[in-house]
């Protein structure tokens, strides 16, 4: 809500009547047209849009994972949002479908691959960060000196060697110490064993050899760098 005479912005938490739908797939925005008006063109763009007669805002997915259009609605809408996009052929998905989408794109979550002392760099989300805006942020100096000094780790992907999938919580050892935890992990049909971790800077580059260990079980693996799936992918 603002306020033009005296300049103000009041803010209104609507979270609980607000409901997200990502759509994602290499065909996703081309069959979005045919109900969506407009469709937003470039990475990242936002706009006011339309979608079967139901006003939502459309937001063009980020190079940072797959393409797509995130549909931000009204949550008594979903359900018809739902049936519109059935019509197209766009099915829903589960929760475990979904995350290892995520995790095949590399996209890490806040709370799962990203901890809550983890700065924008050693998430490797620094370049999201707008800096220069003429205006301070909370952290902005400790975001400074940490780009300065360099991150003490990296978030970054890894493959496992065979088919066993170790457990998420299991210890990552670099040249037989352990830097981090496996923080999330599947089996993905389409890249094998992988998972992400955070290592020390200078052990995040490629191949970089790891070994997980959870008890007296042992894996072999090595650094990835996310994406895990090809950008693009033969339609």
């Amino acid at each position: 809500i603002v306020d033009r005479k005296r300049g103000n912005v009041r803010l209104r938490d609507i979270s609980e009547s607000v409901a997200a739908i990502a759509v994602r797939g290499p065909m996703a925005v081309q069959k979005l047209a045919t109900l969506l008006e407009p469709v937003p063109q470039r990475a990242g763009d936002l706009c006011r849009s339309r979608l079967a007669g139901i006003g939502v805002f459309a937001a063009r997915a980020t190079d940072d994972g797959p393409d797509g259009v995130d549909l931000y609605c009204r949550s008594s809408d979903v359900e018809s949002l739902r049936t519109a996009l059935g019509k197209l052929v766009i099915p829903f998905v589960d929760e475990a479908t979904w995350a290892l989408v995520r995790l095949e794109w590399g996209v890490a979550r806040i709370g799962v691959e990203i901890d809550p002392d983890d700065t924008p760099i050693e998430a490797s989300l620094d370049h999201l960060v707008a800096q220069g805006k003429g205006a301070p942020f909370p952290g902005e100096v400790a975001l400074d000196t940490r780009r300065r000094s360099g991150p003490l780790k990296r978030l970054v992907g890894f493959a496992v060697t065979g088919d066993e999938v170790p457990p998420v919580g299991a210890e990552v050892f670099v040249n037989d110490r352990a830097v981090d935890r496996v923080r999330s992990v599947a089996a993905s049909p389409r890249a094998g064993v992988i998972g992400m971790t955070a290592v020390p800077q200078g052990a995040d580059t490629a191949d970089t050899p790891l070994v997980i260990v959870a008890g007296a079980s042992r894996w072999e693996a090595r650094v990835i760098r996310p994406p895990f799936v090809p950008r693009d992918p033969v339609r």
